[in-house]
């Protein structure tokens, strides 16, 4: 946990604003410490299809951060909220 501090920032994120967008690089993953997310992605039509919405203690971004892959989904503020989000852990 030690090691962790470091690496944790608090993240302001107003309702409606995009705490990460499809496509963009997988540079940190986040923990809903409050609120909720609504995570989307695009579909094949270009049309954007919205998943169960995320709230606290849940971690959304991991699999780009993992992968060095780019993200594959987007998600935005349903409320305003504060994740914190994790960089570098890996």
């Amino acid at each position: 946990m030690r090691a962790l501090k470091d690496e944790i920032t608090l993240v302001n994120l107003p309702h409606g604003k995009y705490l990460l967008r499809e496509g963009d690089p997988g540079d940190g993953m986040f923990i809903i410490v409050n609120g909720r997310l609504r995570p989307s992605i695009t579909d094949e039509g270009g049309k954007e299809r919205f998943m169960a919405a995320m709230g606290k203690g849940e971690i959304i971004g991991e699999m780009a951060l993992i992968t060095g892959e780019s993200r594959t989904a987007s998600a935005y503020a349903l409320r305003d909220r504060v994740p914190v989000n994790l960089s570098n852990v890996v």
